[in-house]
């Protein structure tokens, strides 16, 4: 009978001890996506010009300019504290289907312009609607 109080006690102090441990651990800036302010880049500091699109059987490549019009350089590993700056890029089939790519933006120096591209995949058998066509910048790890 002792053994199993003391056992019982012993139970009650654990639980007792991990509650507190769990409780008294401080919530991180990455838990809930927030960015620490001073650590992101601007996205008004970018724009995106979508220069042309081919669609094939099955993909589409889009080709886009990227200028940085600010008075900084963007270097990927100075600002973004483990989230990057991506190019979101939606397409959609006439059927409403979204298709879309987040490609990573890259280093840019104070008011250069980078031409790039991005290959997008689709379903077999849709048929894509160039004119809404999509991008936005974001911040996304």
């Amino acid at each position: 009978m002792k053994t199993s109080i003391h056992l019982y006690r012993l139970t009650l102090m654990l639980f007792a001890c991990l509650l507190f441990t769990l409780s008294s651990c401080s919530k991180s800036d990455d838990d809930d996506g927030a960015i620490p302010a001073g650590k992101k880049y601007p996205l008004e500091n970018l724009e995106y010009r979508l220069t042309t699109q081919t669609a094939g059987s099955e993909s589409i490549i889009v080709k886009y300019d990227i200028k940085n019009r600010s008075n900084t350089d963007y270097v990927r590993l100075d600002y973004d504290y483990n989230y990057h700056i991506r190019l979101k890029i939606n397409i959609f089939a006439t059927d409403g289907t979204k298709f879309e790519a987040t490609p990573l933006v890259e280093n840019l120096a104070k008011g250069a312009t980078k031409a790039d591209q991005w290959s997008i995949d689709y379903s077999a058998g849709k048929t894509i609607d160039l004119t809404k066509t999509s991008l936005e910048f974001i911040y996304k790890r």
